[in-house]
């Protein structure tokens, strides 16, 4: 819709525009595990369970990470994450304690490091893979585009 506008000696349009506001796709997040820790007991739990995670602020989130997010674990204890479906994130960065990851069975899960970096880090800390009656994968699935 334009409108004009008369100033002495000059003629000036101008319009209105509407800005629509759309909804932007989530942002990549940095997740930190706290496994539901809670005074004298270890921060094991659930990969998928979203209670065990955190953002860099200390504020829980609705999601466990995910393709786009990078999953962060630096609590100096020993602990052990479950697996109960597969699993993907961007990053896994493992900075300090005892990690083990460990499926809920016998059935072999799968943690996929899948896009973006694709990058696992163990600095700082120790990182156990699986282990016999409880397999766990760690997987990297970068493609290739010709």
């Amino acid at each position: 819709m334009g409108r004009s506008l008369s100033f002495p000696g000059r003629v000036c349009s101008y319009s209105i525009l509407i800005v629509i506001g759309l909804a932007a796709p989530a942002a990549a997040a940095d997740l930190f595990w706290d496994g539901l820790l809670v005074f004298d007991t270890t921060p094991s739990g659930v990969f998928s369970n979203a209670d065990n995670w955190h953002d860099d602020m200390g504020v829980g989130v609705a999601n466990a990470p995910t393709i786009g997010d990078s999953a962060i674990f630096d609590l100096n204890d020993t602990y052990t994450v479950t697996f109960s479906q597969n699993e993907a994130s961007d990053l896994l960065n493992v900075s300090a304690g005892d990690v083990t990851f460990l499926s809920d069975s016998a059935t072999l899960r799968i943690y996929s490091i899948s896009s973006g970096a694709a990058d696992a880090n163990i600095n700082g800390g120790n990182l156990t893979i699986g282990q016999s009656g409880n397999p766990v994968s760690l997987s990297s699935l970068l493609k290739k585009s010709y």
